[in-house]
């Protein structure tokens, strides 16, 4: 066990044990299904005993506890995928795991299989590993659209499958493999008008980043149906049919139906349609990066906010300026902690430090000038 002067303390079992000592510790997770991992640095007195079960063990428990009032706390399994020895420092890469019963949480990542589920629900409660109590770590905030419609896992790994499967979930939401678990959350204009959290005017986080406008012109469109061509009357709708003014929405396929996403041409089962939508606008989401990026530093762990979740912010050095906090969602977030003796500090310079990569909500007004393309 380890434990710094901010009060931030880490335990690795079994590792920590034995005549062996965490001197580093660095991990991460992120949005869109990003598999959440890290790497750590280990030092051992060499008895034979230890370099054994260095040598043997492959999976772990990492405990990350803020013990300040109202600190968070993070744990879950890794497992190693990746090792060095030089002298007595041990040097290892990790996933981290989704249940505490190590080896369905390592088939989840690593065994291909296929299956038929009746609903999105029953095959999240089924393929998402749950704990040795029988328990879920799914931390779901929103429901589906699309409850009653089956669903088909073909030689995907559990991964893989729940990966394309939650971007079909709902439209305007996040998703992500996360410290936490399985969450998925929404991103959509309730959650934006019920925002609890503020960063910025503190001077705890400061940004380490000059703040990156993008626009993507994916984010401007939507999918339709060409057979009904719904958004002909809108003008100012650029997911539209421009290939003539006559109505073919009676000829439409009773079995198939057909839809355009942007430059894509698709032909799928009708109630497939919605799904299908909110695949395509959650992934442009995600594969945009949104509208901006900030990203944030501190020597502090945060307790208002977790991967996923929505948030204001401004800089600090913006406090005096008549601008109003932007509208951000919590895309990353990265840990970095180490002991003296650690070959390595952090990205940023510090022994220790969290990094959290915000992306922005709102729509500039490039995007506005630029939403003919």
């Amino acid at each position: 066990m380890s434990e710094n002067s901010k009060n931030i303390q880490v335990v690795f079992t079994p590792w920590e044990i034995n005549q062996t000592q965490l001197l580093k510790l660095h991990i991460w997770e992120g949005l869109g299904g990003v598999i959440p991992g890290g790497n750590a640095e280990l030092i051992h007195l060499g008895d034979q005993d230890v370099v054994d079960k260095i040598v043997e063990d492959s999976t772990g428990l990492i405990t990350v506890a803020d013990k300040n009032p109202g600190g968070l706390t993070y744990t879950f399994g890794v497992f190693i995928t990746g090792r060095k020895f030089i002298n007595n420092n041990l040097y290892i890469e990790f996933i981290c795991l989704p249940s505490d019963s190590y080896e369905r949480a390592k088939n989840f990542y690593t065994s291909p299989g296929s299956a038929t589920y009746d609903n999105i629900d029953d095959a999240i409660d089924i393929v998402w590993p749950k704990n040795k109590n029988g328990s879920t770590t799914a931390n779901i905030e929103v429901g589906t659209d699309s409850t009653n419609i089956p669903v088909f896992r073909d030689n995907e790994t559990g991964a893989d499958f729940l990966r394309r499967i939650c971007f079909s979930w709902r439209k305007d939401t996040v998703f992500a493999f996360s410290w936490d678990g399985l969450v998925i959350k929404d991103r959509g204009q309730e959650a934006q008008r019920n925002i609890k959290t503020s960063i910025g005017g503190n001077g705890i986080w400061r940004q380490s980043n000059v703040t990156s406008l993008k626009y993507n012109k994916e984010n401007n469109y939507s999918q339709f149906n060409p057979w009904k061509n719904e958004n002909k009357d809108d003008k100012g709708n650029i997911s539209i049919s421009t290939t003539g003014e006559e109505d073919y929405s009676d000829r439409e396929p009773k079995k198939v139906t057909s839809y355009v996403q942007h430059n894509e041409y698709r032909i799928i089962r009708p109630e497939y349609e919605v799904m299908s939508g909110n695949d395509f606008s959650n992934r442009s989401f995600i594969e945009s990066g949104g509208y901006s990026k900030v990203v944030l530093v501190g020597e502090d762990m945060p307790n208002e906010w977790k991967l996923g979740d929505i948030v204001r912010y401004k800089r600090v050095d913006d406090a005096e300026k008549d601008i109003e906090p932007m509208k951000y969602i919590v895309a990353r977030n990265e840990l970095f902690y180490s002991q003296a003796g650690a070959s390595e500090v952090g990205p940023h310079g510090y022994a220790f430090e969290w990094t959290t990569t915000l992306w922005g909500l709102e729509k500039l007004k490039v995007s506005e000038e630029l939403n003919n393309e």
